[in-house]
């Protein structure tokens, strides 16, 4: 059994059934996604969300699909209470069910964890920094 998730770069994105994300499907087809794995009682997934809530505009204007995935056990309304104060204007998931096995199937090492597509759901990226985004977004083909 492995110990460390395996890396998805070159993979298609798994079912994103286990996120429950609020997502229509519809509206990510041919769009790049951007999956940030983040944890909102710890400081640096705080500081990744509200640097990606700044740069908001900027994806949106690329076509980048920003979704968030809460992945420590959280109410629903505590959520619902950090995406009203940081003004989040992303869907954000929580992580329900058996959360540890989920990371690891998204190969998440570490929170907060980015993990950036192509138009296809091809994994570009992953695990990169918060100052990468603009390089690593500016590498997807049209």
């Amino acid at each position: 059994v492995p110990k460390e998730p395996a890396s998805l770069v070159g993979k298609v994105l798994p079912d994103m059934a286990a996120l429950s994300l609020s997502v229509d499907p519809a509206a990510m087809k041919d769009q790049p996604v951007l999956l940030c794995f983040c944890d909102m009682n710890q400081r640096p997934s705080r500081h990744t969300v509200q640097e990606l809530v700044k740069k908001a505009e900027e994806l949106k204007g690329k076509g980048v699909v920003v979704a968030l995935v809460q992945t420590e056990p959280m109410e629903q309304k505590d959520l619902d209470g950090w995406i009203a104060k940081y003004q989040i204007p992303f869907p954000c998931g929580l992580l329900k069910d058996q959360p540890e096995k989920t990371k690891f199937a998204w190969g998440v090492k570490a929170l907060p964890w980015l993990i950036l597509t192509d138009r296809q759901h091809i994994v570009q990226a992953e695990g990169f920094a918060i100052d990468k985004l603009a390089e690593e977004v500016g590498k997807i083909p049209d």
